[in-house]
C-alpha cells in the first residue's frame, strides 16, 4: 500500500517560530532564520526516515478563508503574525522547492482543510496517510488508513494516534 506523509506546514512553521522566538537567529543581512532552521531540521529528519512513498506539505493560502464569509468574527481575536515570522515564509517555501517537496495551498482554505480533503480521498484509493501536526482538530481524520502524529516537541516527542490509541 502506498504511504503518504501529509505535513501541516503552517502548524509546523508557527511551532518552529514560537519554540525558538526567545533566541531569534538572523542571517548576515538581518533576516530572521529561527523558524527556517527548525522547520528545515524537522523536515530533513522526516525525509531521512525514508518510510514513505511521497510527502506533501499543506500550507494556508494567503488572504481570507471561506470561514470568514460564514462568520465575520472568525479568528477576530487572533494576533497578527509577527513580521519576523512573515519574513520566513518565502525562504521556507524555497527550501521545500529545492528539496523537491510538494506543497499545496488553495485560495480560501487552510492547511487543515486541505489535509482533511486529501485524507478522505486517500481512503477511497487505499492509500495510507500519516499526518504530522500539532492541531488536535485533525484527530477526527483518524481511520484504518490514517494515523495522526501529534508533534509535541519537534520530532523528539511525537504521539502517534491510530484508531486504537484514540479510544
Amino acid at each position: 500500500m502506498k504511504k503518504i506523509l501529509l505535513i501541516d506546514g503552517n502548524g509546523l512553521i508557527f511551532r518552529a517560530y514560537f519554540a525558538t522566538a526567545t533566541r531569534m537567529s538572523v542571517s548576515q543581512n538581518g533576516t530572521p532564520t529561527n523558524a527556517i532552521y527548525l522547520f528545515s531540521s524537522i523536515m530533513m529528519r522526516l525525509i531521512e526516515k525514508k518510510d514513505f512513498d511521497d510527502i506533501l506539505v499543506a500550507l494556508d493560502a494567503p488572504g481570507k478563508k471561506f470561514r470568514h464569509q460564514e462568520y465575520a468574527g472568525y479568528k477576530a481575536n487572533r494576533k497578527e503574525v509577527p513580521p519576523e515570522l512573515k519574513a520566513q515564509f518565502a525562504p521556507i517555501k524555497e527550501f521545500l522547492n529545492i528539496c523537491n517537496i510538494k506543497t499545496i495551498e488553495i485560495a480560501g482554505y487552510e492547511a487543515d482543510d486541505v489535509i482533511g480533503t486529501i485524507t478522505s480521498h486517500a481512503k477511497e484509493h487505499n492509500v495510507q496517510i500519516e499526518v504530522y501536526t500539532g492541531d488536535r482538530d485533525l484527530l477526527q481524520l483518524i481511520n484504518d488508513n490514517t494515523v495522526v502524529n501529534m508533534m509535541k516537541k519537534g520530532l523528539s516527542e511525537v504521539e502517534a494516534f491510530d484508531e486504537e490509541h484514540l479510544k
